[in-house]
C-alpha cells in the first residue's frame, strides 16, 4: 500500500503512484506525525505529544484509531484519498473495475496486496469480506497558555 499511495514513479508496470498528488506540505506534516510543528515558546508552556505510528513499538495508549473493518470497507475508503482523486484527475482514462474499466491505481494496488497475503489470496472473489484491524496515526500536541 505504501508504494502505491506515497510512491513517485511507476509503482507497477503502466500505473504510476499516487505520491505526487497529495497535496503538500500539509500531508507531510501529517504523516510525520507534526513532529515538525513546533510550538512556539513565548506563549506555551507545558508542552506534550503523544503519538502512535502504525507498525511501531510506541505508545499505545496514544493509538486511538483502531477499528475492525472488511478488507471491502477499507478498499471503498482508499478511493476516497485526495491522492486518489487527483490520480484520477491526471488519468481519467483510468477506469475502475467498478465503473467497466480495465483497472485504476487502486485495483491494481489491491491486487498486489491480496497476492501477498495467501489467506486472503485463498478467499478468491470473497477478499473484501475478510475481517481486519485498521490502525491509524494518531498525535496529538498539548500545551498550557503561559
Amino acid at each position: 500500500m505504501e508504494k502505491f499511495i506515497y510512491g513517485f514513479g511507476e509503482v507497477a508496470p503502466g500505473v504510476e503512484g499516487m505520491g505526487p498528488y497529495w497535496e503538500q506540505p500539509g500531508r507531510n506534516i501529517l504523516r510525520g506525525l507534526l513532529r515538525s510543528v513546533e510550538v512556539p515558546t513565548d506563549n506555551w508552556k507545558d508542552v506534550t505529544r503523544l503519538e502512535h505510528e502504525p507498525g511501531k513499538q510506541d505508545n499505545q495508549d496514544a493509538s486511538w484509531l483502531r477499528k475492525s473493518m472488511k478488507l471491502g470497507e477499507i478498499e471503498a475508503y482508499t478511493r476516497t484519498f485526495s491522492c486518489y482523486i487527483s490520480w484520477k484527475d491526471a488519468y481519467p482514462e483510468a477506469r475502475s473495475r467498478a465503473e467497466g474499466g480495465e483497472g485504476d491505481v487502486i485495483d491494481v494496488m489491491w491486487d498486489q496486496m491480496i497476492d501477498s497475503v495467501p489467506e486472503w489470496k485463498a478467499m478468491g472473489e470473497q477478499w473484501k469480506e475478510a475481517d481486519v484491524v485498521s490502525d491509524w496515526g494518531t498525535y496529538i500536541i498539548m500545551a498550557r497558555r503561559k
